[in-house]
């Protein structure tokens, strides 16, 4: 049997929503990956913001300040590339409504990144505790999702498989932003 999902965990400490992912296409891996909550203007904001201190980085570098006004370049990055080019969106490109406002969501990490605790959980709490136990046990480890791992394990991953939809999702990222008070 193979899996791969991702499930939203909860808010960690730092009021950012955490999602584990699972696979065990050759092996089985777990990862976690950590996103904030930005209203689409502020968003937008941040974005030009970046790509101005980008700009006026490289055109202090190559001494081009006199041949193009900085904001000019940041709005031809902008009107090629989008709003949001300056803006890390990729682990989670999709944007939720909330209170008659737009939400998109910054990356802030990926890869090994390990919550053991959270502010907020969105599964049980002994599911996420043996999730991350089972990423301390079999991280990167061959193994047979049926014979190796114990029933409580497989009940938790049958549980999480569950909660890996957009719909499931959006819902609990609706549910953080009411926790949070954006």
């Amino acid at each position: 049997m193979k899996i791969n999902y991702r499930i939203l965990a909860g808010i960690n400490n730092d009021d950012e929503f955490y999602f584990i992912e699972v696979n065990n296409d050759k092996y089985f891996s777990m990862s976690g990956f950590c996103i904030k909550p930005l209203e689409l203007e502020e968003a937008k904001n941040e974005s030009f913001e970046s790509i101005k201190s980008m700009v006026e980085d490289e055109t202090n570098n190559i001494n081009t300040l006199y041949l193009r006004n900085i904001g000019d370049i940041v709005n031809d990055i902008i009107s090629y590339d989008g709003d949001l080019s300056g803006l890390d969106t990729s682990l989670y490109p999709n944007s939720v409504e909330y209170n008659g406002n737009e939400y998109v969501f910054e990356s802030m990490s990926c890869g090994q990144h390990i919550e053991k605790e959270l502010k907020h959980y969105f599964i049980d709490i002994s599911d996420y505790n043996t999730l991350m136990s089972m990423w301390d046990k079999y991280h990167l480890k061959e193994i047979d999702l049926i014979r190796d791992l114990t029933a409580d394990e497989n009940n938790v991953l049958n549980k999480m498989y569950t909660l890996n939809s957009d719909n499931v999702t959006n819902d609990l990222l609706i549910k953080g932003l009411k926790i949070l008070e954006l």
